[in-house]
């Protein structure tokens, strides 16, 4: 009997996977394709399992014990891509649904011959133009990845030249020089002349979309002569002094974040200042900047971040004053404990972090609760706690006599007094995620947003669902928010955290109480809900 209980409950579990068979076909002509090898992929938060096949001369392909989920077909074949779903705005293929214990027989995985999109990068003198990212992007400014789970992008070579291999259709071709490849020295120029600077330009010599031509190429199509001629730019420059240098230092770093006119900033370079302190950034084309400088020996000094407009003009006599960091004294209420427990204080860079910034190590309360933080970089920051019982949650902030809503600004300040005060009674929220009929989903990308404000979608409000088809969420302060679930692989078009507001906006409200223990299924909202 110890032998046969765990051959059946083997075959229990054998009985719940499924089993797939189908055929490859050409989606030009419908004729199978032998050779290809297929795989099924199973994408998670936190993994990624791949099912695999090679189809028959017949095009016909089988997979035996696959477990339920949701699956991304990725058929290779050299010469052929996956054939793209009809609607959507970046070529991947459908879905495959997988249930437990199914039975599929008629898989149809479709395939299509590639197109090849090669030309050179010039600059305006007709010379070619090397390490030069080249990308294809739709009508809506949307990148498309050149292959499944791949890159968006090709570079090109020493002589210019650049070739992407995707799928047909109809696109923008978009070739962005790297100013990160090149020098930030100015050279000395007598003859009045000026070092060029190249912008992003559209094929074939266009500063946008809008005046650029659209390329299109149909199946196993082989276009190479599209040459982009690039547009040259004002060459604008930021330039300035780091003060406050400690004798016998290191040279002081300068960092600078360029953010265009979708306002997300990113890192952009940085340089060493010179001895006396002057630094340059060269060769910038229009937009915002942050400036920080830091210095790390014999002691780190940070300056605050300074932040400039370029339009037509240079920006010049830029101060970066160095400072030991922002002091902060403070202290921890925490209800229920009549010794103080000891715990950690975490302060974690909030926002646009700047490549500079760095958070601080945690420090650890004394026996009254208190604590003390110095040489903070002058930024923004999020408080937490460490431990947190499962019913604690950070109840208030007060800087400086106010009470805090968001993160702490600690940009404009050198000492500041902090209490944060801990509250009983935190809710949990815990639940399973269903389909339409009711059914457990196991085996998808899921998520789950918690979020006060639908307006605000940030990072911390993501949960990751269990592979069981299962959420937890501990510690939720009490109040209002919206909760609503999604299928992460069905909604690849959503490019950023804040292209999930519109779930928010539509899902509904719920209230948690103080000690409430909430059990809430959810249906993941699709698109069409969404809107």
């Amino acid at each position: 009997m110890r032998l046969l209980f765990p051959l059946i409950l083997c075959a229990n579990l054998w009985a719940q996977n499924a089993s797939i068979q189908g055929t490859v076909i050409n989606v030009t002509d419908q004729q199978p394709l032998p050779g290809v090898h297929v795989r099924l992929v199973n994408v998670q938060m936190n993994s990624m399992t791949v099912y695999g096949a090679v189809s028959d001369r017949a095009g016909h392909f089988s997979m035996a014990s696959v477990p339920p989920g949701a699956y991304v077909p990725s058929p290779e074949l050299r010469g052929f891509v996956p054939s793209p779903q009809k609607d959507a705005r970046i070529p991947i293929p459908t879905n495959v649904e997988v249930k437990a214990g199914q039975q599929i027989t008629d898989l149809k995985i479709e395939m299509v011959r590639h197109a090849v999109l090669a030309g050179r990068v010039l600059d305006d003198a007709g010379d070619p133009v090397p390490y030069v990212a080249v990308q294809i992007t739709n009508e809506k400014g949307e990148l498309i990845p050149l292959r499944l789970f791949g890159s968006s992008q090709a570079m090109t070579n020493e002589l210019g030249e650049f070739r992407m291999v995707g799928p047909p259709g109809k696109y923008f071709i978009k070739a962005t020089p790297n100013r990160n490849a090149t020098s930030q020295l100015t050279d000395i120029r007598t003859d009045g002349s000026s070092a060029p600077a190249y912008s992003a330009t559209f094929f074939p010599n266009a500063a946008s979309a809008e005046r650029a031509s659209m390329v299109e190429i149909s199946a196993g199509e082989d276009k190479h002569n599209l040459d982009i001629r690039l547009n040259r730019q004002q060459s604008l420059t930021v330039s300035g002094m780091v003060t406050g240098i400690p004798p016998h230092s290191g040279l002081p770093m300068v960092y600078l974040q360029f953010a265009d006119d979708s306002k997300t900033f990113y890192s952009r370079s940085s340089l060493l200042a010179d001895a006396e302190g002057r630094f340059s950034f060269a060769k910038l084309q229009a937009g915002t900047y942050r400036l920080m400088a830091s210095v790390s020996s014999p002691a780190r000094l940070v300056s605050q971040v300074q932040e400039t407009r370029l339009d037509r003009s240079d920006a010049t006599n830029i101060e970066l004053a160095l400072t030991g960091g922002v002091e902060l004294n403070g202290t921890l209420e925490f209800p229920g404990d009549a010794t103080p427990t000891r715990r950690a204080i975490r302060l974690s860079p909030a926002g646009s972090q700047f490549t500079g910034v760095s958070a601080p190590s945690p420090v650890v309360t004394d026996d009254r609760g208190g604590f003390h933080f110095a040489g903070i970089p002058p930024h923004s920051f999020t408080v937490n706690v460490e431990p947190m019982p499962d019913d604690a949650y950070i109840k208030s902030v007060v800087l400086d006599g106010a009470d805090i809503k968001g993160p702490l600004d600690l940009a404009h300040g050198r000492i500041f007094t902090l209490k944060v005060v801990a509250g009983r009674g935190a809710g949990v929220i815990k639940g399973t995620l269903r389909d339409s009929q009711g059914q457990v989903i196991v085996g998808h990308a899921m998520l789950v947003f918690l979020t006060p404000d639908p307006k605000t979608i940030k990072r911390e409000n993501m949960i990751n669902v269990k592979p069981d088809g299962t959420y937890e969420i501990k510690g939720v302060r009490p109040g209002k928010y919206r909760l609503f679930a999604i299928d992460a692989l069905k909604q690849v078009n959503i490019t950023g955290i804040e292209g999930f507001q519109p779930f928010a906006e539509k899902a509904t409200e719920i209230e948690i109480k103080e000690g409430a223990n909430l059990s809430q299924d959810l249906t993941p909202l699709e698109k069409e809900t969404a809107k």
